[in-house]
């Protein structure tokens, strides 16, 4: 088991013209708000972590991930992909091992009447690789947790914000490292 301390930073948005602020922070916010008593700029949120995590496979918890979904005028449908680099600072070893998650947003127009935006979590297909006290571990993001139940992608309700764990599991490799 190893005590782990999270942070996350968005640091890429694959797409322009979205009225994008906040970049290289712990959220980012885009779209200009509608007229809306509840509006303003929709955006992604990374809530870190302090927790245990097993090095044997078993599912942990990342940090938090948040959709703050409100009414944004945009010019049409737009789909694109945010990137939020994750610190994980392993207390045992004092080594912090940082990665890169995408996710993919898939905003939806608001008129006529208001529909759900798709946030989706790809999977990884190449693990990323960490060494806690001379072991190998593989890091694998396998996707969201919400009420307990794994998920690669969710729904998000206009006017709400919505929120999901981000999973991952260390497992170790037979290689030894240092």
């Amino acid at each position: 088991m190893g005590q782990i301390i999270t942070k996350g930073t968005w640091t890429k948005v694959t797409a322009g013209g979205i009225n994008l602020s906040e970049l290289n922070k712990p959220f980012i916010k885009w779209g200009v708000p509608a007229d809306d008593p509840k509006g303003g700029q929709s955006g992604y949120e990374f809530v870190p972590v302090s927790a245990h995590a097993q090095l044997d496979g078993t599912p942990c918890v990342l940090g938090t991930f948040i959709h703050h979904n409100w009414a944004v005028v945009m010019a049409q449908t737009s789909e694109f992909s945010a990137v939020l680099d994750i610190e994980v600072h392993f207390a045992d070893d004092n080594k912090t091992h940082p990665f890169s998650v995408t996710f993919t947003h898939l905003e939806t127009p608001n008129t006529p009447g208001y529909q759900d935006d798709i946030v989706k979590l790809p999977v990884i297909d190449q693990p990323d690789f960490v060494h806690v006290d001379g072991v190998e571990y593989t890091v694998e993001i396998t996707g969201f947790s919400r009420n307990g139940i794994p998920i690669t992608e969710f729904r998000s309700p206009e006017g709400e914000s919505s929120r999901a764990d981000i999973i991952a599991t260390f497992k170790p490799t037979n290689s030894r490292g240092s």
